[in-house]
């Protein structure tokens, strides 16, 4: 069971980390 826990933090720690990314890197072009 945490294993499984782990697992999801770190594809969410991962998606809000290309999330935020992508979001600074529009910024910045604007």
């Amino acid at each position: 069971m945490r294993k499984g826990l782990l697992f999801r933090l770190v594809k969410w720690s991962r998606a809000i980390r290309i999330f935020f990314g992508g979001y600074t890197a529009m910024e910045e072009k604007h």
